[in-house]
């Protein structure tokens, strides 16, 4: 049950983002102006998230509520951690005695950075819909009230399980069964307050 569980809670946020990749905000790394254009040259920085948090802000767009106002980044683990190779963070990251580093706390999978706060899924994968099959990447940065995720209470997920009973169909009680029904679904209530990067 607890695999299960994961998968009923995966498949949520796999959902969520298929509504969200549609209706958000569109920015590319580097110079990049389409997904079909995406090269391997064109890997995010964190000037691309700083870019597109001030272009939210432009427009009275706030962080999100949950990290006290900070913008979250959503994105995959491979480009978070070619995030901590850009040249403009690491000289601060490296450098002994400075104060003011940008990442101020948490780990390899959760950090801020300069006041915005990064989180890592594997769910976020890479597509091969780059120039000559790039794979390509998208990340996210996240406001308040960006979204609205449907929720049932304790009816989103029905779960469904048969001991190990003997029946007609079970005779000899050697079968169970378990599984789950899900309700999800999810709305962009606002584009200005979620921005999609694509990068490679």
């Amino acid at each position: 049950q607890p695999e299960l569980a994961r998968h009923a809670a995966e498949t949520v946020e796999r959902d969520l983002i298929k509504t969200i990749e549609a209706e958000a905000s569109v920015r590319f790394a580097g110079n990049a102006t389409s997904v079909a254009s995406v090269t391997a040259n064109d890997i995010v920085e964190f000037e691309d998230f700083r870019r597109a948090w001030v272009h939210m802000k432009n427009h009275f767009r706030k962080g999100h509520s949950s990290v006290c106002g900070k913008p979250i980044v959503v994105g995959h683990p491979n480009i978070l951690q070619d995030l901590l190779d850009d040249e403009t963070l690491i000289n601060y990251i490296v450098t002994p005695g400075y104060d003011e580093q940008p990442i101020k706390s948490g780990s390899l999978v959760q950090y801020v950075i300069y006041g915005m706060y990064f989180i890592e899924t594997p769910i976020l994968e890479p597509k091969p819909l780059g120039a000559g099959g790039v794979n390509v990447y998208t990340s996210y940065v996240i406001g308040d009230d960006a979204f609205a995720l449907l929720s049932l209470g304790n009816e989103d997920v029905k779960w469904f399980k048969t001991g190990f009973t003997a029946d007609s169909y079970n005779p000899l009680g050697q079968k169970a069964t378990l599984g789950y029904r899900l309700w999800t679904g999810g709305k962009v209530l606002d584009t200005f307050n979620i921005t999609a990067i694509y990068s490679a």
